[in-house]
């Protein structure tokens, strides 16, 4: 299997903390996901761990294995979308 990478535009929102950070989980426990990447990007400047630390709260019991792995393959990108040079920047960062 190929290995899926996420982008997340607009990751700082409510649905990527209620809804895609832990679906993304759940999928890792089920062992339906094994490599993964996560790229979220969004306009506020924050790191990858306050990202998932919002995420952290929506899901109930969390294996600490499974979350080291969800945060080993995170990565955050702040991205005004009225920028060009931030687009060229998330690209650089893909490849």
């Amino acid at each position: 299997m190929n290995q899926p990478t996420f982008i997340i535009l607009g990751a700082t929102g409510d649905l990527t903390k209620r809804k895609l950070i832990p679906a993304i989980y759940y999928l890792l426990e089920s062992q339906q996901l094994e490599n993964f990447t996560i790229v979220g990007a969004a306009r506020r400047s924050i790191t990858t761990r306050e990202l998932l630390h919002e995420a952290k709260k929506f899901i109930p019991k969390i294996n600490p294995k499974i979350w080291a792995t969800l945060e080993k393959n995170t990565s955050y990108v702040p991205l005004q979308f009225t920028e060009k040079k931030d687009f060229v920047a998330l690209r650089n960062h893909l490849e």
